[in-house]
């Protein structure tokens, strides 16, 4: 697989149907959502579709992070469920981490210019032509576009792939439907790693915690809501609609359940 494949994948308009696609999802999940929510149901299945369609309420929360910190490390979980702040860290801390370093992912990103600009949507039309059709059918549509955006984007994401690890060291290519370039994100240091190297005081300032892991703690009773909510205040109440094919929400429900067994064995508290 080589970086042909990846201009290829653009130039017979594989990446323009991806993003009709995605523009498609939006707009229809626009209207199913608004449809919902004149019914006033909080959650919705389709069974012929096999697409949940649902409203959730999460809180926003503005966290003091050095407190959290403090609260998560005397409870021997911070090291789990965060990651050091490499902007935080020294020269010599950066220095003396090297050997626990893990590379940035690399990845292609895709600029078009003139002759690659996307066209052939027109967003006024599909939203007049789908308007008046039954919710239900929306659906339809809506799982459709999914499963085809899934597809193409599972397509494009692998030859990306494939084509940085076989392309060496290239920092960008120019090619008549516009430019890929070579990116790598930073590096990444594990807090659980970096416990040897660094004080107590280091690892508190700088260490970012994985805020949706701290659902398991709590689930657990590790850590008790009333200690984490001395650590932050609300900002925000938002309400959230997601719509979600029944298989995909299946595989979720199977990811955090397994996740939440791994964590029940891990031996991090006394």
């Amino acid at each position: 697989m080589s970086i042909e494949e990846v201009k290829n994948f653009i130039a017979d308009g594989s990446y323009a149907r991806l993003k009709h696609e995605e523009e498609k999802l939006k707009l229809l999940k626009s209207f199913i959502r608004n449809e919902q929510d004149m019914l006033n149901k909080k959650r919705m299945m389709w069974r012929e579709h096999g697409v949940i369609g649902e409203f959730i309420t999460n809180k926003d929360y503005d966290y003091n992070h050095l407190e959290l910190n403090e609260l998560l490390y005397d409870l021997g979980i911070l090291p789990f469920i965060s990651q050091l702040d490499r902007n935080l860290l020294s020269a010599e801390e950066l220095k003396l981490l090297k050997p626990i370093q893990i590379c940035g992912e690399k990845y292609i990103r895709y600029s078009p210019n003139k002759f690659g600009k996307l066209n052939g949507f027109n967003q006024i039309a599909f939203s007049e032509n789908i308007i008046k059709l039954p919710l239900s059918n929306k659906v339809g549509l809506w799982r459709k576009s999914f499963l085809e955006a899934e597809f193409l984007k599972r397509a494009w994401d692998k030859k990306r792939k494939l084509a940085v690890k076989s392309c060496g060291s290239y920092s960008s290519i120019a090619f008549e439907m516009g430019t890929l370039s070579f990116i790598e994100a930073p590096a990444c240091y594990m807090t659980k790693e970096a416990v040897e190297f660094l004080t107590k005081e280091t690892l508190l300032k700088c260490a970012t915690v994985d805020l949706q892991s701290i659902v398991e703690f709590t689930s657990k009773g590790i850590l008790k809501v009333s200690d984490l909510n001395k650590t932050r205040k609300t900002t925000d109440i938002q309400r959230k609609y997601y719509l979600i094919t029944l298989e995909k929400e299946i595989r979720k429900r199977m990811f955090w359940q397994s996740r939440l067994e791994r964590m029940s064995k891990l031996n991090i508290v006394e």
